[in-house]
């Protein structure tokens, strides 16, 4: 069995990138590298994914899905060490200069 973290990270209002969403999604995925990613040690992380998609308010947006491997004991994963994850996701996406949707 794996567990599963999910987030939604939704675009600014008014901003479309369709012209760019290959390239976006290109550095998303590249900003996701868990080789170089800084993620807390304590979430054992086997893989991260982006996805395009469209929020159900019609904005573009970004889905990023976290895996957890099998043996990770989630009932002990703390709410510090999911806002570390959120903040190094959201930070590496910023660093690859992916503001629009951190």
């Amino acid at each position: 069995m794996h567990y599963l973290l999910l987030y939604h990270y939704v675009a600014n209002v008014l901003d479309r990138r369709a012209p760019y969403r290959e390239a976006h999604l290109a550095l998303a995925r590249e900003a996701l590298d868990l080789e170089k990613l800084s993620l807390p040690a304590s979430l054992p992380v086997v893989r991260i994914e982006a996805e395009d998609y469209v929020d159900s308010t019609g904005d573009p947006s970004l889905r990023v899905l976290v895996v957890l491997e099998e043996a990770a004991d989630v009932e002990k994963v703390s709410g510090k060490e999911v806002i570390q994850l959120k903040s190094a996701i959201r930070e590496s996406l910023r660093n690859h200069g992916i503001a629009l949707f951190a």
